[in-house]
């Protein structure tokens, strides 16, 4: 937890957390979405969309 404050308070930049956030948000709400047993795709197809953008 140290580095992440450290970090944050390098950065000075507020809205990384947020993004970090949307991003959890939408991995989480993908695998909550997939029939059983397709958790593994819906995380790896969210986890390259959201390198993309």
């Amino acid at each position: 937890m140290t580095i992440g404050r450290k970090q944050l308070k390098s950065t000075r930049d507020p809205d990384i957390p947020r993004l970090l956030d949307q991003r959890t948000k939408a991995v989480l709400h993908a695998i909550s979405m997939e029939p059983k047993g397709r958790a593994l795709a819906a995380y790896v197809r969210t986890i390259l969309e959201a390198r993309k953008s």
